[in-house]
């Protein structure tokens, strides 16, 4: 039986082809949901853009461009593209459906969810790899890693940046995302990054067994010298080894100029973006690892229609005529 609020926003395909429907997260301009499949029994997550929201309803084009481009991007990720199941994706009028194998944020795991053991070390060698793609591909501004935000494939140790919408600024909601002035020579050392970091870092003592509010109350501290007894007293009731602790000190450091930095992360040992990170040339922006396959050209899709039911869809140089 679906609700009549959920009645609404699920089209008659899924309808026929699923059952058991579950609200499980709303982002800033998309509903997630989980529903059986009926051919295979199977549990699928089902991402719906939300017509209701800000975005949608002030740049309906500017919204479904930063939806496609999530997808794509997360069908490069790791375990991406075996998850996606694109026979079941729809476009109907303001309302885009995008069906996968079973993913969840953070939050909805650590609530709902008993004895989810976490690799940290993934965690952060993921995270660290989202969050340079954002920033320097997208040039989000305010990247945080929440547990809203933050979202890990059901079984695995895969990990991902959602909801993208909540980076954008208030200006920007008027200007097109390609036409932002690019960040691609920005320090590594920016307040930007630091906070990065530092969001990483409290993201894994949370995930860690750790408190929402032991955290706050980590944060609030502006003694030094309290702060850093107080993180060593949380570290040691984790049951991290002494290498993550030892980053985990470096990431949280209260002094954001003695804080590891984005790049220093990534040159963790074990952390393949390293490679990819070698390979990125920040005067001309080109990176030869990304360039070698067209999907990674995600960032480079803009959808531009004058209204949800005519337009174009422009991915790289390719363009594909609708209505």
């Amino acid at each position: 039986m679906i609700s009549t609020k959920l009645e609404s926003s699920i089209s008659r395909n899924l309808k026929n082809n699923y059952t058991d429907f579950k609200f499980i997260n709303q982002t800033s301009y998309y509903k997630i949901y989980q529903a059986k499949s009926q051919l295979t029994q199977e549990i699928h997550t089902i991402r719906i853009l939300d017509p209701s929201c800000n975005l949608v309803e002030e740049d309906f084009n500017q919204a479904v461009t930063l939806f496609l481009q999530e997808i794509l991007h997360l069908c490069q990720l790791p375990g991406g593209r075996e998850a996606i199941i694109p026979e079941l994706f729809e476009f109907q009028g303001d309302k885009i459906y995008f069906i996968s194998k079973p993913y969840y944020p953070l939050d909805y795991e650590l609530s709902n969810l008993k004895n989810v053991q976490y690799d940290i070390s993934k965690l952060l060698k993921d995270l660290s790899s989202e969050m340079r793609y954002l920033l320097k591909k997208k040039n989000f501004n305010d990247l945080s890693a929440d547990p809203q935000n933050v979202f890990r494939f059901e079984g695995t140790n895969s990990f991902f940046i959602g909801d993208w919408a909540k980076y954008l600024s208030p200006n920007s909601m008027s200007t097109s995302i390609l036409s932002r002035p690019s960040l691609m020579s920005q320090p590594d050392t920016s307040e930007d990054t630091s906070n990065c970091v530092y969001s990483l870092g409290k993201l894994a003592l949370r995930v860690g067994g750790l408190e929402h509010q032991d955290l706050e109350d980590l944060a609030a501290i502006s003694n030094v010298k309290l702060y850093n007894a107080s993180l060593d007293s949380l570290l040691n009731t984790l049951n991290f080894g002494a290498d993550i602790k030892a980053l985990l000190r470096n990431m949280l450091n209260k002094d954001p100029d003695q804080r590891l930095t984005l790049n220093g992360l990534l040159q963790e040992p074990g952390n393949d973006e390293l490679k990819r990170a070698k390979t990125f040339n920040e005067k001309t922006g080109y990176d030869v690892y990304r360039s070698q396959n067209l999907i990674e050209r995600s960032q480079s899709f803009v959808m531009n229609l004058s209204s949800p039911d005519q337009g174009k869809l422009f991915f790289g140089s390719l363009s594909l005529l609708r209505g």
